[in-house]
């Protein structure tokens, strides 16, 4: 699985798009997907595709583009931001605070925000974790004891193997 989903963001490498802000090299964007969780299989959701600031949930897998994201890689592909499909703005760590429970919200895209750079990593059973940039052992994480509710919140955390709450899958949509 590891390998398809790494083949896949390979092969959208090939789009050419400009950063904008600082970035004078093009960079790439890859997608969209639908970012799942392992623990519940459900997506990575701006709740109705509400703007600015709005913490983000895990919710059914519905097809809406409120559960699509693009991947816009940095120009040395070391880092992304994660855009929502519906409203354009990027998964945030509110506050630029790496703390467990910080809540990951959304918020207008600028790559120069450090706490909107992410990269995946390699997470147990072909998962991977969606790592913050500047703190690699706190990742993206589904707020709660496994829960399968939808609306539930989604939060920092640390990375554990054990964790599932932790690891995602990407599915391209």
């Amino acid at each position: 699985m590891l390998r398809r989903l790494l083949a896949v963001i390979v092969a959208g490498l090939a789009v050419t798009v400009p950063m904008g802000r600082e970035e004078a090299a093009a960079a790439t964007v890859t997608g969209p997907f639908e970012i799942v969780f392992a623990h519940s299989g459900k997506c990575l959701d701006v709740a109705g595709a509400t703007p600015l600031n709005v913490q983000l949930t895990q919710y059914t897998c519905t097809g809406a583009y409120n559960t699509h994201w693009y991947l816009d890689w940095s120009a040395d592909r070391s880092y992304f931001l994660i855009r929502n499909r519906a409203t354009s703005q990027c998964v945030n760590v509110s506050g630029n605070r790496y703390l467990n429970g910080q809540p990951i919200i959304q918020w207008p895209c600028n790559a120069a925000y450090n706490n909107e750079r992410f990269k995946s990593m390699p997470a147990p059973n072909g998962y991977l974790y969606i790592e913050t940039w500047l703190a690699p052992n706190k990742v993206v994480h589904q707020q709660g004891n496994q829960t399968h509710t939808n609306n539930a919140p989604v939060t920092l955390w640390d990375k554990g193997a054990n964790n599932r709450n932790t690891q995602v899958t990407f599915i391209q949509r």
